[in-house]
């Protein structure tokens, strides 16, 4: 099976073998080999193989594409893809090894032809090698594609995204509909390591732009080149629930940035080092909540920049300053107008400034939040533990821990 290409068609009204010439249908089979003909236990053999299989995998009502790499395999791709964007299948597996690939996959799901998995036998295991200069992989999937929140929508998963030149984005995700209302299906991006090699980098890691339910969940990610950004999540149509767990961000310029009018971003058990900025959250206007927990951010700058977020949740992280000579902060968050949803919480951090820096450090600084807890903090080697500006005049900070922070508390 992993030596060939393998296709089911239409869910339950039978499968195919591309590569073959068998066809079976529920109802009756169509053998054309005149080697079957000849030996018809081998299709009783077939079937005994195949089917325990089809049972075992997660989408075994779904439409299959196997690749392998090979002469064939650039015209086998073009064939899933072609039957993919036709509806005609839903899931695209490369098998281990390594793929060579100087263009872009383009995808394009609409309502009714059912969802999309694209995946590999595990990152370092399946490798897809861009040199392309546009986005490595680009689907665009409509609302709702699935009519239960029970089954994904998209899943992207267990591959190695490689770069051997300079390449767009590695992953970007859009809405194909105009729909203005979130869907409930989720979309899935796990077990992915997206790096480059022979010099070749990202633009950025994964961009997604006005989707609902998405998760992230065990991605590495190295972006050196200047200006990429690890994770983007953007958009102007209900772009809500976004979970991000165990993301290694490695290096580039920015973590992870949020734009648009996104709301609800929770993210946990991450490491982002290497970076100018950790988390950029610069929605457009006013929106919640940015929950932030048992991570750790080595920043050259900010570790957490925030403008318009409303009720954050920070507890449990270590904030670290990377360098020496930039002007660094841990947590700044800062509103256009101060508002009655100006709520938060930042609370069991560590801020752990560089000991040689030589321009001005600081803890956290705020200027927003109506009400709220700082509180069971440790500040270290700044030069400002906590500074509140105007909008954050109600704030009383409280139960800190100060060691090396001449200014432990300043208002302007």
């Amino acid at each position: 099976m992993s030596k060939g290409t393998f296709k089911w068609f239409n869910g339950d009204k039978g499968f195919g073998l591309l590569g073959s010439s068998v066809l079976l249908n529920k109802d009756k089979a169509f053998i054309t080999s005149s080697m079957f003909i000849k030996h018809t236990f081998l299709v009783l053999i077939l079937l005994l193989t195949v089917v325990p299989y089809l049972h075992a995998e997660p989408y075994s009502s779904e439409r299959v594409f196997t690749l392998s790499p090979g002469a064939d395999f650039e015209k086998n791709l073009d064939l899933a893809v072609k039957a993919i964007n036709a509806g005609k299948a839903d899931v695209l597996c490369f098998t281990p090894g390594e793929f060579y690939l100087s263009k872009g996959l383009k995808f394009q799901k609409s309502k009714g032809q059912g969802g999309l998995r694209i995946t590999g036998g595990g990152p370092g295991i399946t490798k897809l090698i861009f040199s392309c200069k546009e986005a490595a992989i680009v689907v665009k999937i409509d609302t709702d594609i699935r009519n239960s929140s029970e089954s994904p929508s998209l899943r992207l998963e267990e591959l190695s995204l490689i770069a051997t030149g300079e390449c767009g984005a590695a992953l970007d995700i859009m809405r194909g509909d105009t729909k203005t209302s979130g869907g409930t299906a989720t979309k899935i991006f796990s077990n992915l390591n997206i790096d480059g090699q022979k010099g070749g980098s990202w633009a950025s890691g994964i961009q997604v732009t006005d989707l609902t339910f998405t998760t992230f969940q065990n991605i590495t990610m190295r972006l050196p080149r200047p200006g990429a950004t690890g994770i983007h999540i953007t958009g102007n149509t209900a772009p809500v629930d976004h979970h991000l767990s165990s993301i290694r961000i490695l290096s580039a310029d920015t973590g992870i940035k949020i734009g648009g009018k996104v709301e609800g971003v929770y993210i946990d058990q991450g490491t982002i080092i290497g970076v100018d900025t950790g988390i950029d959250w610069d929605t457009t206007s006013h929106e919640p909540l940015l929950a932030f927990s048992g991570s750790h951010i080595s920043a050259r700058y900010t570790c957490i920049k925030a403008r318009n977020l409303l009720q954050p949740v920070i507890t449990g992280n270590l904030l670290y300053q990377a360098g020496t000579d930039k002007e660094w902060k841990g947590i700044d968050i800062t509103t256009e107008r101060a508002t009655n949803y100006d709520l938060l919480q930042i609370s069991n951090n560590i801020f752990h400034g560089n000991p040689k820096h030589t321009v001005p450090n600081t803890g956290i600084s705020i200027n927003a939040g109506s009400a709220g807890v700082i509180n069971a903090n440790v500040f270290s080697a700044l030069d400002v533990g906590i500074k509140l500006g105007e909008k954050a005049k109600d704030l009383e900070p409280s139960n800190n821990v100060f060691k090396g922070v001449p200014k432990t508390l300043f208002r302007e």
